[in-house]
């Protein structure tokens, strides 16, 4: 019996600053805790006036990998003082 390799995808790891484009929408990590994350949900890019809301960093990750969210935008680089 056959079987059938499975699909090895990358870990999402969030940072602040991504976006990330769902199948209806996006996500948008605006800031990161020990345990929550803060994103907020436009359905256009670049959509203002959207409400932040929370959830525990893995719900939000497996809610990124069932919807096979695309990363679009990663986090802007840190200016070296």
């Amino acid at each position: 019996m056959a079987s059938t390799p499975k699909k090895s995808k990358a870990p999402v790891v969030l940072e602040v600053g991504q976006v990330w484009r769902l199948p209806k929408g996006f996500i948008e990590i605006v800031r990161l805790g020990k345990t929550l994350a803060h994103y907020r949900r436009p359905r256009t890019e670049g959509q203002r006036g959207i409400a932040v809301a929370l959830a525990p960093i893995t719900a939000v990750t497996k809610m990124l990998k069932e919807n096979e969210a695309e990363l679009i935008k990663r986090q802007a680089p840190r200016a070296s003082s």
